[in-house]
């Protein structure tokens, strides 16, 4: 293949927190980015899609030999859909509408454009919608990468399900997703399943006494959530079983990475949890700290398509615990290299982490399991030629349409 003018759309990009699919999105155009032009198209966002404090005001900026491009989010607009989905009026447009950055700016650059493939990501965002409008009317190829949240019905949405049957090439976590994407209209010989991936590299300086010393945690056993903290990702779920758990175990802390929720502030206020450090997310070589500072790893949620974050834990050989339903069964090998259990079930959760907790062999053995697959399957070249494979049968695709 030679070199290619590729347009990565994605939420937001760095400087903001970034997200499972932002993280993939940049990682991946890092690594094409060796080999090809890549620009990632993005909104001008750190965070809110709503409030203009928000914004960032450079439009156009690079890092590591990628372009990023950012588009104005039309602030009133989007205010007052989201306004309008207070008082449950809606419909399935106004739903795709509501969904993430409103950039109709991204519209009109995709259209005058020459890109040779425009890969959006991630469902339900209206991004992805427009990045569609706008390939069908000059014919780009386009690739979408969903992260289908199987159990979630907004997903199932028409007008993303019009995406699916229409574009050039489906790219899907696991066979699952692949099985639901094509259940829901995706061409099966144009849906390819790339699991995530990292940077292995980065990985390697991860220092987790720093971690301990800098949060004064080095007598504690450690169980670490990175995720938004809602009831969807599991964290209300494990902040009851850490109740239960530490009611034995005086020397376990729950470290708890990432934006709390309401309902996260009111159930840790009436638990009364003694052992957690709340914080809020953490990237970079701090947060690759503490991923190798702790014990185990657990995020029980019912809404991830892979979950990134199960990568960076086993990288550090550590065992992981996730819930067993939609995609993430295909992800964590149960009694492998980590555990699954019920999803809103705190008293199973406490019982695998306490099974961990009691048997330090066996949290070897998983996180050395999930370590030694991280290393085969999961680098970010591997990932890179993959793609790079979906984007070459888009393009042949998209020539005889």
């Amino acid at each position: 293949m030679g070199n290619l003018n590729l347009a990565h759309v994605v939420q937001r990009s760095e400087p903001a927190p970034l997200t499972g699919s932002e993280r993939y999105m940049l990682n991946l155009s890092k690594v094409l980015g060796k080999k090809h032009e890549v620009t990632i198209l993005t909104s001008n966002t750190r965070k809110s899609y709503v409030d203009p404090s928000c914004r960032l005001r450079e439009k156009i900026t690079s890092l590591d030999g990628v372009r990023i491009r950012r588009f104005e989010i039309l602030y009133p607009v989007s205010w007052l859909l989201r306004f309008l989905q207070i008082f449950h009026v809606s419909n399935e447009l106004l739903d795709v509408l509501s969904s993430g950055p409103l950039v109709p700016g991204l519209y009109f650059h995709i259209r005058s454009a020459t890109y040779d493939v425009v890969h959006a990501t991630p469902f339900p965002l209206v991004h992805v919608w427009i990045s569609w409008l706008a390939t069908r009317r000059n014919r780009l190829p386009l690739v979408v990468t969903p992260f289908f949240h199987i159990p979630v019905p907004m997903y199932y949405n028409i007008y993303l399900r019009r995406i699916l049957e229409d574009c050039d090439g489906v790219i899907a976590m696991t066979q699952m997703e692949r099985n639901k994407l094509i259940e829901l209209g995706a061409a099966p010989q144009r849906t390819f399943v790339v699991p995530l991936s990292i940077d292995l590299e980065e990985w390697k300086n991860a220092n987790g006494e720093r971690f301990k010393e800098k949060y004064g945690l080095e007598r504690k056993k450690i169980v670490l959530y990175a995720a938004p903290k809602t009831l969807d990702k599991g964290a209300i779920q494990l902040l009851r079983a850490m109740n239960l758990i530490q009611k034995c175990f005086r020397d376990v802390i729950l470290v708890a990475m990432g934006q709390p929720s309401r309902l996260w502030t009111a159930e840790k206020k009436w638990l009364h949890l003694e052992n957690i450090l709340d914080l809020k997310w953490l990237d970079g070589q701090e947060k690759r700290d503490a991923f190798d500072a702790c014990d185990i790893f657990v995020m029980p949620s019912r809404t991830d398509a892979y979950g990134l974050v199960y990568l960076e834990a086993w990288v550090r050989g550590k065992p992981v615990i996730g819930a067993d339903i939609g995609a993430i069964p295909n992800v964590i090998n149960n009694g492998v290299d980590g555990f699954l259990v019920r999803f809103g079930d705190p008293i199973g959760l406490a019982q695998k982490i306490t099974l961990l907790l009691q048997k330090p062999s066996l949290r070897q053995r998983l996180g050395s399991n999930g370590k030694e697959r991280v290393l085969k399957q999961h680098g970010l070249n591997l990932m890179g030629e993959r793609i790079e494979y979906v984007y070459e049968d888009s393009i042949r695709y998209n020539s005889c349409r």
